[in-house]
């Protein structure tokens, strides 16, 4: 197994549940695989994360530890490759996007995976163009959830937020959706989507840029 590369799958049945894993293992260039006979340390794997959209990421890297945990059990832990700028702002503006439904709609049952599924097959790497095309459903979903907001919810910021919550709540979503971050993508449709989100991103700060208006 060590001189050969190991193919995986892994299911996401909820986004939830990417979300964990998106913060804990995929966000610091890791990921843990549950494994009851764990590969050599060294030994390349290549995995293809399949969304709750059902949309397939390739990811890869190496076995950098095993490790044993008592709460996730004995397994591996990988270290990736570097992901692709697309492919981080696919998981991001997908999890943002469902976050904003999620916020606008009545409460109701997540179902949540308690691990996850590996199933072996051979993987592939991921077009760029699907990518780029999930990308821009994910971020034309986040478009139509933000119209439906108030600029409170748009900041995702509270109704007794001050001036520097609002601040600093606007200078993150634009490190996320300023239009200088998409502009390397060849999609102008991507572009304008893209632009669109922040377009109404700016709107609800200068709304809510002062505590007067914040009143009104």
């Amino acid at each position: 197994m060590a001189e050969g590369a190991l193919s995986i799958k892994l299911r996401c049945a909820s986004w939830q549940q990417l979300a964990t894993i998106y913060k804990r293992d995929l966000s610091h260039g890791t990921m843990f695989l549950k494994a009851a006979a764990p590969p050599a340390i060294g030994t390349t794997v290549r995995i293809d994360l399949a969304l709750p959209s059902a949309t397939v990421i390739a990811l890869s890297g190496v076995v950098q530890t095993h490790v044993n945990d008592p709460q996730r059990g004995a397994g591996v832990e990988l270290k990736l490759d570097p992901i692709p700028t697309g492919t981080v702002w696919l998981i991001e503006s997908a999890l943002a996007s469902e976050t904003r439904r999620r916020a606008s709609s009545p409460p109701r049952g997540v179902p949540i995976s308690g691990s996850h599924s590996l199933i072996p097959t051979i993987g592939e790497s991921a077009e760029l163009s699907a990518a780029e095309q999930e990308l821009i459903k994910a971020l034309s979903s986040e478009v139509e959830s933000l119209k439906k907001l108030n600029p409170f919810l748009v900041l995702g910021v509270g109704y007794e937020a001050s001036d520097s919550d609002v601040r600093a709540a606007f200078g993150e979503l634009t490190k996320r959706y300023h239009p200088d971050r998409f502009a390397r993508y060849e999609s102008s449709e991507l572009r304008q989507v893209a632009a669109e989100i922040f377009i109404l991103i700016r709107d609800a700060y200068r709304r809510l840029g002062d505590a007067t208006a914040r009143a009104q």
